[in-house]
């Protein structure tokens, strides 16, 4: 389809010495939002929308046709904010040419009658969407294996690389992605994770994407590893959360934002792995601890 993407005039982006960037030319990507009031992106290239954390409406106000535009859907987790359920079985039942990519730990959340509740307190939809997946929908999904590259042909014969990390979320598997498109367009989208540099292969949890040493050592990664465009959690400041809590240690809010990452731990990611002309937009950036999206209202 043939649209016009609205200006994007209050994105946050910098480069990889700490520099805000305003851009006037246009993105390759659509920005929808990151917060605990929902999580999307749409990678236009690739035909990809990434969580899909909003209401239908959000997404039409792009135009009436965008989800004719969206080829895949990438899901990380079951979290609300990052699943819109009544928005998912909208799309299911409108929109067959729709594929969507999930891990195999989510969709034992979706489909298992025990489990379907946890994700969703509407439960009447969470019932209606598991009997539609399993009945009706089965086809649509394709299930991911951990850090296992899926290529894909988009209806315009272009061909995208997709990986999944497998990353851990508290309790919840979550999953990041890296897209390579066929002009060579790098893209890391990795969001809700309890830390970076670790890995938990007892529950086939991985790293993000990285190099490492013989001693374990991180490492950056080549040049041509390197992503042009990260789209990466940057949740708190450390210190400014630290200050919180040393005055009120029992503030929950403080306290809740300690299951996200530090926007310390993702600037240290980001030396390792972000090309030099490269650009990073933060992910569930705090306004009230952190530092990066102080400046917009």
């Amino acid at each position: 389809m043939d649209f016009t993407y609205p200006k994007q005039d209050k994105l946050y982006i910098y480069n990889k010495n700490h520099q805000r960037l305003n851009y006037s030319s246009d993105l390759p990507f659509y920005f929808f939002g990151s917060s605990s009031s929902g999580n999307s992106v749409y990678l236009k290239q690739s035909k990809c929308l990434i969580d899909l954390g909003f209401g239908y409406n959000k997404y039409l106000e792009i135009s009436p046709y965008f989800f004719y535009d969206v080829e895949y859907i990438l899901l990380t987790h079951q979290h609300t904010d990052h699943l819109n359920v009544p928005t998912m079985l909208r799309l299911l039942k409108m929109y067959p040419h729709i594929k969507w990519l999930i891990n195999p730990y989510m969709w034992k959340v979706i489909t298992n009658p025990s489990l379907t509740h946890r994700f969703n307190n509407d439960k009447e939809h969470a019932t209606e969407l598991q009997a539609e997946v399993k009945n009706k929908f089965r086809q649509r999904f394709i299930i991911l294996e951990n850090q296992k590259q899926l290529n894909i042909k988009l209806v315009s014969q272009k061909n995208i690389t997709i990986k999944p990390y497998f990353v851990s979320h508290q309790n919840v598997v979550n999953t990041g992605y890296t897209l390579t498109t066929n002009n060579g367009l790098k893209i890391l989208y990795a969001s809700d994770l309890d830390h970076v540099f670790q890995s938990n292969p007892a529950q086939k949890q991985t790293s993000l994407p990285l190099n490492y040493g013989p001693q374990g050592q991180p490492q950056p990664l080549t040049e041509n590893e390197k992503f042009n465009i990260m789209f990466l959690e940057a949740n708190y400041d450390r210190d400014i959360l630290n200050k919180v809590l040393l005055t009120d240690p029992n503030n929950a809010h403080a306290k809740g934002n300690q299951r996200h990452i530090s926007e310390q731990e993702t600037w240290k990611y980001l030396q390792y792995s972000l090309h030099p002309q490269g650009i990073f937009i933060p992910l569930h950036a705090s306004k009230e601890f952190g530092t990066l999206c102080q400046d917009l209202t």
